[in-house]
């Protein structure tokens, strides 16, 4: 298993690559399903002086109202540091069962990612290694230029409905952004760049 990050810090680099260095070993080494013998890590690492960072600078959508499913285009206005912007263009699917005013969001890697709220709220727990290092790999990466729909979702009024909302509360991260990715709904491209900014602009979803 392997991970690659970008980092950057006005203050102190190498505290930043350390301290999820140092998480990531923790949670392997000391996981609590078997003993990972022998156990070794490779780093390699490259530096740079120059500021490689790009700033989100601006965010249009090509359409303001959109079916459940439908799909419009983002255009993404990033900065390298110091140099003239360039538009990105990406398309992402409004889910289906979206329904009402929805947030598209354009991010940096790692800004604002969802928390594993399954395990934070209680519904459930990592259940072995391979399940671990899988949500190590979901994990966003600081190169990442993250575009997504965040949708409220509908109104559950029906009881029936109860246990399809406790199997969803129960999905881990990695199982959500499989969804999302399936759906349209997520989309990321890895860039040369550590990417910094997080824009938000609304979109309608109604139905046909």
């Amino acid at each position: 298993w392997q991970r690659t990050n970008m980092f950057f810090s006005t203050t102190d680099l190498a505290k930043s690559m350390i301290s999820e260095f140092t998480d990531l070993v923790n949670a392997v080494s000391l996981n609590p399903f078997f003993e990972v013998t022998p156990f070794g890590v490779h780093i390699d690492i490259e530096a740079t002086a120059d500021p490689r960072v790009v700033l989100i600078e601006d965010v249009s959508l090509s359409r303001n109202m959109v079916p459940p499913g439908g799909s419009f285009d983002v255009d993404i206005t990033l900065r390298p540091y110091r140099k003239e912007p360039v538009v990105h263009k990406m398309t992402l699917n409004a889910p289906g069962d979206a329904q009402g005013i929805c947030e598209v969001v354009v991010r940096g890697g790692g800004i604002e990612e969802p928390d594993q709220g399954s395990i934070l709220m209680g519904w459930r727990t990592i259940r072995s290694l391979d399940e671990l290092l899988k949500e190590f790999s979901a994990m966003e990466t600081n190169d990442e230029v993250v575009a997504e729909v965040r949708s409220f979702g509908p109104l559950r009024e029906d009881p029936s409905s109860l246990e399809a909302e406790e199997e969803s509360q129960r999905k881990l991260r990695s199982q959500i952004k499989e969804e999302k990715i399936s759906e349209g709904s997520f989309k990321s491209y890895r860039s040369n760049y550590y990417v910094d900014g997080l824009l938000r602009r609304m979109i309608r979803v109604v139905p046909e």
